[in-house]
């Protein structure tokens, strides 16, 4: 039966497992665009149990809250057994483990295989990336000079202790070629075998890195060891795998065993990787008698392979609760990223276990957060009361006009337009100008009030959008000559040649590369929900904590505050799948971002054969503008906007797009119109009227408004069924 140890003290190991980054590219020149993710005080995933002014970011170690408690359990290991079927990652993490504790804490770890050789499994880490950690059994016996100071993983493989899985064979096997007989106790029996066993490996890997600590004194400089470092034994051991083990009776014995072998030989974690499957319950033992369980599993979901991982038991300290999704990723060549390093994600170059959170964690931590403002808002008061402020502010928009659709002032008394850290939703029939007037508000927000932008398209790639964004700078001279003015010199700016066309390429590429402009494309495929929100914080994170970059190159700026885009909605279903099928993607998206306090744009379709209710962004938006397409007389239109016909007469019926306020942020009425248009160049008919190209609006009477019925209207060609359902009443 396994007793609870008695703990005298408490340790937290960091393992580094899972550690993310950020794109984050300096200059055109930076050939090390990824950079470890580094969080301050305040930002939402530090841990604030820590007294460090900057904290990496490792999601293995979120899973434990901070990294993994090992407590002082007199000279007793603490024990950690990996559960999952065969191809869940198990070894794979075992290894991680062991690489990251020696790299980075100087930890000596000794892996231990019954199920494949030491060649293999050192070929298995190289191809993750990990060149310099692991040496076989053989590799240790080479010339130290071959090595410098740092302590090693040693991998005793299948090799070394024979082919079979019954352990008195191994250990009769083994014993032949290396000399520990004298270890073993004259008692018959399994369980009499394993504790030496485990006892003499111990030893001689202790005798393998003293080997290398004794050879300070050669000389070469490279042997040189620290204090520290020469006072590490080996205390990480992994057993790999305890399937052999037949039954519960020998179970028991083992793990006595084993634990009596590695008592008082600073040994400080015990690993344990054991198959679990619906055929056996041999795991059952294990996860009874250690102090941590973590249980990966995977699945096939249409043919797309996920694996997911849970930590099921945490003896010593708190843990994050439910399933994680994760990945294995192999090392990415040079060649693969170096172009478009911004495509691969996670941004990291090294291989290994990448964990993404699930949206329930994100939330929660949200969540907690906003409970812990609450409850230093009810002792401070006057914090309250600022809070109450902060949420009816709000944002400035482009054209000036559509600022007018509802006419409310914010502290500074300026008239703006949608909630600011809060979440808007453009929905409507295609072709309304939505993506458009989305695309606008974050040139607009970069330029003019010097915010930061991101859009995320699930529609168009980044080139498209790139396209996008110039064409709308070409269009709009008063944008366009003020970007001009913040970002290029006279110099540069003559040697564009004052070219619409150049300029707004130059802008665009400028922004992007200042760090104020970020376009997220997102290939279509069987992305996980987790995966994909991962991405966008990790973008958002990025921009909060650089700011400061970014607002030394651009004067006046305020580049931690963020204007997000997200355009095309009704691409989820059909591109992205598994998030399409999780209810609470798109209100969790808006939720962390809220949460971020970023202002967001959400762009969506709302046409009979895609409802936009199936999207889930109306019950989170807190202002929600409709744009549909409407017929006109010429005669009704022209007085609407106040403009003589012009040379009009002609016509008979004009199309444009009415914007209607259908839910309105702090409370104010809704109902508010307006007529949208679009003038795309000097060609166009519009231009008449207007005399300037780039997007129109006018605010309107809704009592004034009389179009042409529905059926009449052009609007609807897209739509094929529609007249026939009209017709027959549905």
């Amino acid at each position: 039966m396994a007793e609870k140890p008695e703990v005298t003290a408490m340790e937290t190991w960091k393992t580094g497992i899972s550690q993310a980054f950020w794109y984050y590219k300096l200059d055109e020149n930076d050939k090390k665009p990824f950079k470890q993710v580094e969080l301050g005080k305040g930002d939402s995933f530090y841990d604030n149990k820590s007294e460090e002014n900057k904290q990496t970011l490792s999601w293995f170690d979120k899973l434990f809250l901070g990294g993994i408690q090992i407590p002082d359990t007199k000279d007793k290991p603490i024990t950690l057994l990996l559960i999952g079927p065969p191809g869940s990652g198990k070894s794979t993490l075992a290894l991680e483990l062991c690489y990251r504790l020696t790299k980075d804490k100087l930890k000596k770890c000794g892996y231990i295989t019954t199920e494949t050789t030491a060649e293999q499994i050192k070929q298995k880490t190289i191809k993750l990336g990990w060149t310099d950690e692991f040496q076989t059994y053989e590799d240790a016996k080479k010339p130290l000079r071959t090595y410098d100071n740092k302590p090693r993983v040693v991998i005793l493989g299948r090799e070394r202790i024979g082919p079979n899985r019954n352990f008195s064979k191994i250990l009769t096997s083994f014993f032949k070629i290396i000399p520990w007989a004298d270890l073993v106790p004259k008692i018959p029996g399994i369980g009499s075998y394993i504790g030496p066993f485990i006892a003499g490996i111990i030893k001689n890997l202790d005798k393998q890195h003293s080997a290398v600590q004794d050879d300070s004194n050669s000389g070469d400089e490279k042997l040189t060891l620290t204090d520290s470092a020469k006072k590490i034994t080996t205390n990480v051991i992994v057993i790999d795998s305890l399937n052999n083990i037949p039954n519960k009776k020998s179970q028991e014995k083992q793990f006595e065993a084993i634990i009596k072998a590695t008592s008082k030989k600073n040994v400080r974690l015990l690993v344990f990787i054991c198959d679990s499957d619906s055929e056996s319950s041999g795991h059952k033992y294990w996860e009874y008698v250690s102090d941590y369980v973590i249980s990966l599993a995977a699945e096939s979901v249409e043919g797309y392979y996920l694996r997911t991982i849970e930590i099921i038991k945490s003896r010593f300290g708190e843990n994050v609760l439910g399933r994680q999704i994760f990945k294995i990723n192999n090392n990415l060549d040079e060649e693969e990223y170096k172009n478009k390093p911004g495509h691969y994600h996670p941004y990291r170059k090294e291989g290994g276990i990448f964990i993404y959170p699930s949206l329930h964690y994100y939330l929660s931590v949200y969540k907690k957060k906003d409970n812990k403002k609450n409850d230093n808002q009810e002792e401070n008061p006057q914090e309250n009361d600022n809070q109450e402020e902060d949420l009816q502010e709000f944002v400035q928009t482009y054209p000036k006009e559509i600022n007018d659709l509802i006419k409310r002032k914010d502290t500074s008394g300026e008239e703006k337009l949608f909630p600011k850290g809060r979440c808007s939703a453009f929905i409507g029939e295609r072709g309304g100008h939505k993506s458009h007037l989305g695309y606008l508000h974050i040139l607009f927000s970069i330029i003019n009030t010097r915010e930061s932008g991101i859009i995320i398209s699930l529609r168009d790639d980044e080139a498209m959008t790139e396209f996008a964004l110039r064409k709308i700078l070409i269009q709009e001279d008063e944008l366009r000559e003020k970007a001009n003015s913040i970002l290029f010199s006279l110099e540069a700016k003559e040697k564009l040649g004052y070219d619409p066309e150049k300029n707004s390429k130059a802008i665009v590429k400028e922004l992007k590369n200042r760090g104020v402009l970020e376009i997220l494309y997102y290939h279509p495929g069987y992305i996980s929900p987790e995966e994909f929100t991962h991405r966008m914080l990790m973008s958002i994170l990025r921009i909060k904590v650089h700011s400061n970059e970014g607002s030394n190159k651009i004067p006046n700026g305020n580049f931690s505050n963020i204007n997000l885009l997200f355009n095309s909605l009704d691409q989820l279903a059909p591109r992205f799948p598994l998030c399409a099928r999780l209810n609470v993607f798109i209100p969790g998206i808006v939720d962390i971002l809220n949460g971020e306090k970023v202002t967001s744009l959400f762009v969506a379709v709302d046409t009979p054969d895609q409802p936009v209710e199936q999207y889930g962004i109306l019950p989170m938006a807190d202002m929600v503008l409709s744009f549909q397409h409407k017929t006109f007389k010429v005669k009704e239109y022209l007085s609407l906007i106040k403009k003589e016909e012009n040379g009009r007469e002609n016509e008979k019926n004009h199309e444009a797009v009415i914007v209607e306020v259908t839910r309105s942020a702090g409370g104010e009425r809704a109902g508010a119109i307006g007529i949208l248009e679009l003038v795309s160049d000097k060609e166009d008919d519009l231009y008449d009227l207007y005399q300037k190209t780039g997007l129109k609006f006018t605010k309107v009477e809704k009592s004034s408004l009389v179009w042409v019925p529905d059926e009449y209207s052009s609007a609807y060609k897209s739509i094929p069924d529609y007249r026939m359902l009209k017709r027959k009443g549905q």
